[in-house]
């Protein structure tokens, strides 16, 4: 089977002959063709099918949004508000861990229950405790992760989600 391309790059007919298993030879005298026409030099691979394990997951609950807003105000104390929504309102749990830039734990809580699909958290810090972030050549900028979980009632894991903060 022959197959016929026209690049713009080179306005020239060529015939490429397209063998089998996905080997296409004609291209690899071509190679300035390889670009503009997106022919494969090797085979092509499946890297999807019917001899790898399809699993399929569902979930009754997960995190559907989460809005954490901070606030600095005029003396640099920092409050914080972070508002979680999950999928369903049935009972359930979050923790909420927020970890400084260096990766060690600044504030956590564990097993805030979810009343009627969200739940809220509020922390404050006194000036000087957060590093905050400034623009380039003013100061650092640190970036805080925020990482929530998920669990129903009977402690097992639902749903994890990591946040980074400003």
């Amino acid at each position: 089977m022959y197959t016929w391309f026209l690049s713009a790059t080179f306005p020239y007919f060529s015939y490429i002959p397209l063998v089998s298993y996905g080997w296409d030879w004609g291209a690899l005298n071509l190679l300035c063709l390889n670009a503009d026409l997106d022919i494969a030099l090797g085979p092509l691979l499946m890297t999807i099918g019917p001899w790898k394990p399809v699993r399929l997951e569902t979930y009754k609950n997960r995190i559907l949004d989460i809005d954490i807003r901070t606030q600095v105000s005029d003396a640099l104390n920092v409050k914080l508000s972070a508002g979680i929504t999950i999928s369903n309102n049935s009972s359930a749990f979050l923790s909420f861990v927020l970890k400084n830039p260096d990766g060690s734990i600044e504030k956590a809580v564990k097993r805030v229950a979810v009343e009627s699909g969200r739940a809220n958290i509020t922390w404050e810090w006194p000036a000087g405790q957060l590093r905050l972030w400034y623009p380039v050549k003013y100061g650092g900028q640190p970036l805080y992760i925020a990482e929530i979980e998920l669990v129903d009632k009977v402690s097992a894991l639902v749903d994890v989600q990591a946040v980074v903060l400003i």
